[in-house]
């Protein structure tokens, strides 16, 4: 048995590093096919099977440079898919996006509707995905968060489903806002200049931009659970 090993090793590095692959050893499995590679056998099928091996490890960034080798070579969809994936999971999102420039394929745009959410372009990303007839969970526009956010703190948050945020905002501001006021009657307006801005304005405007985060984070978390969900097939 240790001589067939021995003879596979020698004559096909390839059939080799399958086995290894086929056994779960991505790690050996890689060095074995960048000596296929080395020594010219099948360069195409060995950048592949690196790509993947660095997937299993979990190990996106060199997966995503063989897949990137690879594209140069055989412009298939799939194989940008792959690439896309693994610059997605390296947060290198706008990276991913332009590697996708361009494919018409149902599955590519939909990896390119997600980079683009996950890097933030929310608008671009929705209508990308409802132009694929892909349900996006509706939100408040940003001028419902922000302006009636100006009257009462924290109703951008209450509206986000985030009541817990909206109280604390709610609270903080108007203790804040009723110290000022008290130091102000009582003449001590120093004191009040400090509570206004250190810790009125702070909490005021932290309230706002705190809502934004939770639908920013709502928003990423929905294009996150998609790519899982488009990675589980």
């Amino acid at each position: 048995m240790a001589i067939i090993t021995l003879l596979i090793y020698i004559l096909s590095p390839i059939e080799f590093a399958d086995s290894l692959f086929n056994e779960k050893d991505f790690f050996n499995a890689i060095t074995e096919y960048k000596r296929a590679m080395y020594i010219g056998e099948n360069k195409e099928y060995a950048l592949w099977k690196i790509g993947l091996s660095y997937e299993k490890r979990k190990k996106y960034n060199f997966a995503a440079k063989y897949f990137s080798q690879l594209a140069f070579l055989i412009d298939t969809p799939s194989v940008k898919h792959h690439l896309a994936i693994d610059l997605i999971k390296d947060r290198r999102y706008k990276a991913a996006s332009l590697a996708l420039e361009g494919e018409k394929d149902t599955i590519s745009q939909i990896i390119y509707a997600i980079s683009e959410g996950l890097n933030g372009n929310f608008q671009k990303a929705d209508t990308k995905l409802k132009r694929l007839n892909i349900d996006v969970p509706s939100l408040p526009d940003d001028n419902l968060i922000r302006y009636p956010s100006y009257i009462v703190p924290g109703f951008g948050l209450f509206i986000l489903g985030d009541c817990k945020k909206g109280l604390l905002s709610l609270f903080f501001t108007g203790t804040t806002g009723y110290i000022t006021y008290y130091l102000i009657k009582n003449k001590r307006y120093p004191e009040a200049f400090v509570c206004f801005n250190t810790l009125f304005l702070r909490f005021y405007t932290g309230g706002i931009k705190t809502a934004f985060g939770v639908k920013s984070k709502k928003k990423r978390h929905f294009y996150s659970s998609l790519l899982d969900k488009l990675l589980k097939g």
